[in-house]
């Protein structure tokens, strides 16, 4: 085995006989120097002790080395041994360019790449920006190279790619542009052209990528834990909850652009409400608000006039809402709601209004919205046990006229499609209590309600004090609860 290790590293440390270099080599911003001593010396406690964790490339090496070492078992054969070796050293042909001038690498990496292999947003947008650097001076080179590498690690534990906030940064400054369109509009933009020092251009990138991150990963460090902070924080983890990323251009600009954060506080609320309602609620296209909010971020951007101008986005926010709110009450009562997370939200905005958020933690066990769980009264599934009381419905005279002429299956299952959907059939509940209630009856799913009678708003008004539930309570309880959330989102829309 000792044999084969060593050839590997021979190939992996083999000079090119002009430069006198390693042949694996990355740059020096991507840690050639923990790539030596991690990998090629293997010294691995040094290297871990002396370089940067938490830098991408670093991360990279590392968990490529784990990945190896934990597979390794599966070609410790001879033969595979060989051949691997074999093709490492005789089947794989690595071109050296050396550049003297590290600047001109993007107009040769353009000429060679005939295969027009597939590059990243974020590798164009690097590629069209550093082109722009062959005319500064090399010390400008090398910090636009630090400055990008720090968007680049912004990004790098979360979840969300970096296409996504370049943009976002575009259409918070510019007409928006969808799709492959983006790299092409942004290159040849007068936004980009006029740049004379890219380094600047970066340095902007970065400071609006430092605000994206904690819009997407919204906490008290970054946003502070005052009041108005809390509400900043809570109306960016809604959003993100109901995946809401058409207003990102907007959330941007006014975090950028504007310092009172009592003034952020109230636009985020709009906002969130705004899209919430349109987009979620009423199921309005996305293209419509992506637009508007674009061109919103822009005219607050451009203008010298930042209040006045953000006054002006409030009162065009507030003529849309009330569109809306005109037709709420009826939309919402006839809505067949079937996403939960759209269910959770307004259940939550319900609970946390009527009982406030220390009641909600304490007493129900929902610290977030994420803690909480959608429970249907009338099971979604397994209605054996409602059999009795809904074959009791279905022979009322309404009942009859409206499932005429069709089997007791068909009539149960129409039955639960036009009822177990309806807002008044919800509630919430922590997880834990909503795997208990399944499928169990009305009777008993009362007596696990029962622990959090006194303080749950739904059950303790609206379900717990019923008989019985069919149809009619569910329509009641509907018919209610829409004017509750219809007098709370338009209460928290104008506070």
């Amino acid at each position: 085995m000792d044999s084969y290790i060593k050839k590997f590293k021979n190939i992996l440390e083999k000079t090119s006989i002009k430069t006198q270099e390693a042949r694996i080599r990355l740059n020096e911003k991507n840690s050639n120097l923990f790539f030596r001593d991690f990998i090629l010396k293997g010294n691995s406690e040094y290297a871990l002790e002396h370089y940067d964790k938490r830098v991408s490339s670093i991360k990279k090496i590392i968990k490529c080395k784990k990945i190896i070492k934990n597979n390794i078992e599966e070609i410790r054969s001879e033969n595979k041994l060989n051949r691997l070796s074999e093709n490492l050293e005789n089947g794989i042909e690595i071109v050296y360019i050396f550049i003297e001038n590290e600047m001109l690498s993007f107009d040769i990496f353009e000429s060679i790449n005939s295969k027009k292999l597939e590059l990243s947003l974020a590798d164009l947008m690097k590629n069209l920006l550093f082109k722009k650097c062959k005319d500064v001076s090399e010390g400008k080179y090398v910090k636009a190279e630090e400055k990008w590498c720090e968007i680049i690690d912004l990004f790098d534990p979360c979840k969300e790619d970096i296409s996504n906030f370049l943009k976002t940064y575009w259409s918070s400054k510019n007409a928006i542009v969808r799709g492959k369109k983006f790299y092409k509009e942004f290159k040849r933009s007068g936004f980009f052209k006029k740049t004379k020092d890219p380094l600047e251009l970066i340095q902007d990138m970065l400071d609006y990528a430092k605000i994206y991150k904690n819009i997407i990963e919204p906490d008290g460090k970054y946003w502070g834990n005052g009041r108005n902070a809390k509400k900043i924080i809570r109306s960016l983890k809604d959003l993100n909850y109901l995946n809401i990323k058409t207003c990102r251009p907007l959330l941007l600009q006014i975090a950028k652009t504007i310092k009172d954060d009592k003034k952020i506080s109230e636009m985020f609320q709009k906002i969130e409400i705004l899209s919430f309602v349109s987009l979620t609620l009423f199921k309005d296209r996305p293209p419509k608000y992506e637009i508007f909010y674009s061109k919103k971020a822009f005219e607050l951007y451009k203008s010298k006039h930042k209040i006045k101008k953000l006054n002006e986005i409030d009162r065009e926010m507030n003529k849309k809402i009330i569109i809306y709110f005109k037709k709420f009450e009826h939309f919402v009562y006839d809505k067949q709601f079937t996403n939960n997370k759209e269910v959770t939200y307004i259940l939550y905005k319900i609970l946390k209004e009527k009982m406030g958020t220390n009641l909600l933690t304490s007493w129900l066990g929902i610290e977030d919205i994420r803690d909480s769980s959608v429970e249907h009264v009338m099971p979604q599934k397994g209605l054996s046990k409602w059999k009795d009381l809904i074959k009791n419905i279905l022979k009322e005279d309404e009942m009859q006229s409206k499932y005429k002429n069709l089997s007791f299956k068909e009539k149960l299952e129409l039955y639960k499609t036009d009822y177990c959907y309806l807002l008044g059939n919800m509630a919430l509940l922590t997880k834990i209590d909503n795997n208990e209630t399944s499928d169990k009856t009305f009777e008993e799913k009362k007596e696990i309600y029962k622990k959090t009678e006194k303080n749950n708003h739904l059950f303790k008004n609206y379900i717990l004090n019923k008989d019985m539930w069919t149809y009619k309570e569910i329509q009641e309880n509907t018919e209610i609860l829409t004017k509750e959330l219809k007098e709370i989102l338009f209460r928290i829309f104008n506070n």
